[in-house]
Formats: C-alpha cells, structure tokens, sequence
C-alpha cells in the first residue's frame, strides 16, 4: 500500500473540475470521511469562504450533492462552518476526468488552503501511477509532496490486521 500527498494550485485544479468555484473558498479541510464508495461519497468538512455571503449552496449546486450545516464559528472576525456533505458521483464530473481508481480511495489529508488543493491518495503502486497518468492527461500541473509507503499508527485497528486482512478490509 502506497500513500501519496499531491500538491496543486486551485487554477490548476479547476482543470480537472471547471464549474467548482474554488475561488470562494478561503480554506476547506475534510475533517474526516465516513464513507468513500463508488455510489457516495460522505465527509465532514471545515470550510470558510471569502466572503461572508457565500454558502455551501454556491459551491455545491447539483442535485447530487446533500450538505447539512453542523456547527458555525466565529473566531478573530471569521467564520467558518462545519458540515456534512453527501455526494452521489453517479458520474463524473461534467467537463472532468473520472478519477475512480479501483481499489484505491482517497485519505487525509484533504484540504485547500493558500489556493493550494492538497490531496492524499492510498492505493497500490499500479494504482497511483493510473491517478498520476490521469491527472496528468488532463494536463494538470501538480508537486508530489510525499509518497511513501502507507504506514498505520499502532493504535489504529487496522495495524493489528496482517497483510492480506488488511488489503481484503480496503478492497471491501
């Protein structure tokens, strides 16, 4: 298993998903996935805009997309919300690539801060080369922050698991 950071800039990425106005969003991190399939997609997710006037609703416009506010906070003059966010990628996205990968899924960190997206993939060797070659098909400029192989902190659930019950627990 291979965990790989990638670095792009929000022009760059927008590339990939041009109607996903990411020039609203001051800072977004998802704070935790609790589901990444091929059917949905759910993730509880920090945001704060650029402007006070935006909602969650000018980012995510498809029918799609379900966001439920969880908590608002206010902090130094800005706000920033939290929220639950369900995506069903029936599809992919219209003008985007299809980044499904299978077998590999997405991890944190996940976030967009400074106009940069930093992305984090697990997957197999063959499986993050198929990502890369993707996003590079797309013509999508991006910095490889790390790859290094997966490692699972001795307290995660998953480090008690062997080799293969792990790679049958990601496969499922």
């Amino acid at each position: 298993m291979r965990r790989l950071i990638v670095e792009v800039s929000s022009r760059a990425f927008s590339k990939l998903f041009p109607e996903k106005p990411l020039q609203k969003i001051r800072s977004a991190e998802v704070l935790h996935f609790l589901r990444f399939g091929q059917k949905d997609v759910a993730m509880i997710l920090r945001v704060e805009f650029n402007e006070p006037n935006i909602t969650i609703e000018d980012i995510f416009r498809d029918d799609l997309v379900e966001a439920q506010l969880l908590d608002r906070e206010k902090e130094g003059g800005r706000e920033r919300y939290t929220y639950f966010i369900k995506v069903k990628p029936a599809q992919p996205i219209r003008g985007g690539p299809d980044l499904t990968v299978g077998g590999g899924y997405f991890s944190l960190p996940y976030e967009v801060r400074n106009r940069k997206i930093k992305i984090t993939f697990l997957g197999s060797a063959k499986q993050v080369r198929t990502l890369l070659k993707i996003v590079e098909d797309a013509g999508v400029r991006y910095r490889v922050v790390s790859l290094t192989d997966a490692k699972f902190s001795p307290h995660s659930p998953i480090s008690h698991l062997t080799e293969k019950q792990r790679r049958a627990v990601i496969t499922a």
